[in-house]
């Protein structure tokens, strides 16, 4: 059984659900909440520090929230599918549109679809300086969860994995004063809003919030029209339901999380939805192994892997050390039948190329005397009066490919042979990998001179466009 902490971390309460999942499934062992009477910066360390002290939460995986009105959420589309790429450059694409220095915010993003020319992306967006003080509270209280992810998300995503659930619809997650919409269709989060609500006319608030939410998807899904509203976190008043139903013609359902195929229905003793769903939506999700907006990484990320499997490494380097040991001899014996062998196939090879070769009678390097030799008979082909119409495109590949290195990133594009010489059109990485690949050609049997025409930077500036000429 693996043990997994699930810490939901609001503004106003933390709760925490223990839970052991296995092969036959999964079941909560212990869960807690504690309201902050003074806020998160005073009440987050001695309530964590309380939940340690009533779970046994030791050699637990452990994932966390963070607030999502401290976050902020942009909508994108980018041309690449690779995540590394999307990484790489979403950075440029937000720099305009933050609200910080682009220095100072860890970025992050979920992918909402993606095809073979773009991805659209949804960016979560967290200020360094906020998200490193609520890591150090954490740590404070001997807190260091692998995962940090948005409050919330994780119960919309486990409400997108029930059959029941319709396609298009909206979960309005409420704390206290802050309200997170998460607006789903097709199985995927596709948009996230967070606002605060206040004062005798937040039901209003809160309607024109999501009109104006609904406004925006339409950006993204034309003609979106939500199909249901749940309800995460704390209980609505009747204002906001009456609200709701008024103005969007739907009734408000609350989001049960512990309704999970994976817990069979198992009771549980002093459950109250409202402040442990969350909490156990964020156990559930790494029980399935969690892999998407996660704001541990770079600076911020989990140091903890050698703690947490410090005894196994140490057994395996250990077996791994035995097995060495027992084979040795083995490896004795194979190399000296590997010896002999390879003894035996020289004198082989040494016997082809002085049949092919006769005139060669000093055999150092057959494989390399055998490449040279062709190159010198190519040579006499081209002196004997061969044109340049006369090459085949599949011979001068062949040099280009034989005279730049494997591990550099080339691709040709173009390739014009004329009279005069070659034409070569391609990209590569970078503006010394074209001034080699120009050198290693001249010394190339079958060319003269290598001009480099060309070499500039792509529109991405990641890729470096050139143009060579070749004379024969």
């Amino acid at each position: 059984m693996r043990q997994i902490f699930g810490l939901d971390i609001r503004q106003n309460a933390v709760s925490a659900v223990l839970l052991k999942s296995g092969l036959q499934g999964s079941r909560i062992e212990s869960h807690l909440h504690i309201p902050f009477a003074d806020g998160i910066d005073a009440g987050l360390v001695p309530a964590l520090t309380t939940i340690r002290s009533q779970m046994d939460i030791n050699g637990a995986a452990c994932i966390a929230s963070y607030p999502a009105s401290w976050l902020s959420y942009r909508n994108l589309r980018v041309p690449f599918k690779d995540r590394k790429k999307i990484r790489q450059i979403l950075p440029f694409e937000l720099e305009a549109t933050l609200p910080y220095p682009v220095d100072n915010v860890l970025i992050d993003f979920h992918v909402i679809s993606s095809t073979s020319e773009y991805s659209d992306i949804l960016a979560v967006i967290a200020e360094k300086k906020r998200l490193k003080s609520f890591l150090d509270m954490l740590s404070a209280a001997q807190m260091k969860p692998q995962v940090v992810t948005i409050g919330g998300y994780c119960t919309a995503l486990s409400l997108n994995k029930s059959d029941d659930a319709p396609q298009n619809r909206i979960i309005i997650d409420i704390d206290a004063e802050n309200i997170t919409i998460f607006v789903c269709a097709a199985g995927q989060i596709q948009l996230i809003r967070a606002f605060s609500l206040s004062g005798p006319e937040s039901a209003t608030s809160l309607g024109l919030q999501l009109e104006r939410t609904l406004s925006a998807i339409e950006d993204i899904l034309p003609e979106y029209q939500p199909q249901a509203l749940f309800v995460s976190g704390q209980e609505i008043s009747p204002e906001i339901r009456s609200e709701l139903e008024n103005r969007f013609e739907l009734s408000p359902k609350r989001a049960d999380v512990l309704d999970n195929d994976l817990l069979k229905n198992q009771p549980v003793q002093n459950w109250e939805s409202q402040f442990t769903d969350h909490a156990l939506a964020l156990a559930l999700a790494e029980t399935e192994g969690f892999n998407d907006v996660n704001l541990r990484q770079g600076a911020f990320a989990s140091t903890t892997f050698w703690a947490e499997y410090k005894t196994d490494l140490i057994q395996s380097a250990a077996l791994v050390a035995v097995i060495l040991v027992l084979a040795f001899s083995s490896l004795v014996a194979d190399i000296y039948a590997a010896d002999k062998k390879a003894a035996v196939l020289t004198n082989q090879i040494n016997g082809i190329f002085s049949e092919a070769f006769p005139g060669i009678k000093k055999i150092t390097d057959p494989v390399q005397q055998m490449k040279t030799a062709i190159q010198e008979k190519k040579k006499e082909a081209l002196l004997s009066g061969e044109t340049v119409k006369n090459l085949r495109m599949i011979d001068i590949l062949n040099d280009i490919s034989r005279n730049v290195p494997k591990e550099t990133e080339v691709d040709l594009t173009q390739m014009v042979i004329s009279q005069d010489g070659i034409s070569v059109g391609g990209e590569t990485s970078a503006f010394n990998v074209v001034d080699d690949m120009k050198n290693r050609l001249e010394k190339a049997g079958l060319f003269k001179k290598v001009t480099i025409v060309s070499a500039k930077t792509d529109k991405t500036g990641n890729r470096v466009l050139f143009k060579l000429n070749i004379e024969l």
